[in-house]
């Protein structure tokens, strides 16, 4: 095989993800790849694309974070994390959704080396977002996920079952997507969530017994996004 680039050995890293635009290229370790990352902890590191890059890390909370997702150009990466030292006020003890913005001034320079802003998008209320990756669109303004917990949105009293949520970053707001037949929210847990390019459909998998399938094992649906 030609045209191969190695990224050399990344020890504990268990997923990974490039941006649209194959420039950048994020994942969370439990290994401290820089001497300056000693927690212990499972972080989120970034890496431009190209032989043998150097790891940075975009985390070094009190907890683990993980799952990372970018927005194409790499300017956007969302991530759960259970950290409570990530953002001020975070004591809620459980696994939320975050967001990094590597262009604060939004001047097409990514600021790397502490000028990163950190943003918590979504608390899990009396749950957790889901452990695994969220969705988001190329410019990243829509990002889907998994989560239990009452009180990420007002209908939403059931904290054990997953649901599928969508997020809109730009005007902060939250709406669940994972509705049955009795526009109730869905009965058995949901996952995998996956937004189309344009943010129009959001795809999961769910094995409610009010979904259309009622069978209670997960079968594939597609919805509207609510927000779109």
């Amino acid at each position: 095989v030609t045209g191969l680039t190695n990224l050399g050995t990344v020890n504990g890293a268990e997923r990974m993800m490039l941006s649209g635009d194959g420039a950048w290229l994020a994942l969370d370790s439990t290994v401290d790849l820089d001497p300056g990352d000693t927690n212990g902890n499972r972080d989120i590191y970034l890496a431009p694309v190209g032989d043998r890059p150097t790891f940075t890390p975009a985390t070094n909370g009190d907890d683990d974070s993980s799952h990372p997702v970018l927005s194409h150009d790499g300017r956007f990466v969302f991530f759960v994390s259970s950290a409570t030292d990530l953002v001020t006020g975070d004591d809620n003890g459980a696994r939320d959704l975050f967001m990094i913005d590597r262009d604060p001034d939004a001047n097409g320079t990514f600021d790397e080396g502490g000028n990163n802003v950190i943003s918590r998008l979504v608390a899990a209320g009396t749950g957790a977002i889901a452990d695994e990756a969220p969705s988001t669109t190329g410019d990243g303004v829509f990002i889907a996920f998994a989560a239990t917990g009452a009180g990420i949105v007002n209908d939403v009293n059931d904290g054990h079952q997953a649901q599928i949520f969508v997020h809109n970053r730009l005007t902060g707001e939250t709406v669940l997507v994972s509705r049955g037949t009795d526009d109730l929210p869905a009965d058995g847990p949901c996952s995998t969530p996956v937004l189309s390019p344009g943010a129009t459909f959001v795809g999961f998998a769910s094995g409610g017994f009010n979904m259309p399938d009622a069978s209670g094992f997960p079968s594939t649906y597609v919805a509207p996004n609510p927000l779109n």
